[in-house]
């Protein structure tokens, strides 16, 4: 856009440009604070999530998780909480509890935790291994 300023038979001529950009939409992220674990039979271990508010985001965030591939005496993976509320600019943590018996195959797996708030989905992987 241009800009003229008169004073008498003075004037001046200044460009002006304006920039318009659309703030991000709404959503959320979720970390965990392990990628990896390395389990014995028997054993347990946890990872901590931490799911973040982005770009001003609020609502209830539900939690599942999923170990791959699903097999008789295979680990379990738990959530605590499974549903988390997010408030504007706000953070909430739930800890991923997995477990295996003395009998789950030595292998590897892979957990993978899903959240879902609406029509936003978001999900994370974290490697498994039995020994």
């Amino acid at each position: 856009m241009n800009l003229t300023g008169y004073s008498g038979r003075l004037s001046h001529l200044v460009q002006a440009f304006l920039l318009i950009v659309s703030p991000a939409p709404q959503d959320f992220t979720i970390v965990a604070n392990a990628t990896s674990m390395t389990l014995s039979q028997g054993s347990a271990a946890t990872a901590s999530l931490k799911i973040s508010s982005v770009s001003g985001f609020s609502g209830i965030v539900n939690l599942t998780a999923t170990v791959s591939p699903m097999i008789g005496n295979g680990p379990t993976a738990t959530l605590n909480p499974s549903k988390v509320t997010l408030t504007s600019g706000g953070n909430a943590n739930s800890l991923l509890s997995v477990t295996t018996s003395g009998s789950t195959p030595r292998r590897g797996y892979t957990i993978f935790v899903l959240a879902t708030s609406g029509t936003f989905s978001h999900s994370i992987s974290i490697s498994l291994t039995v020994q």
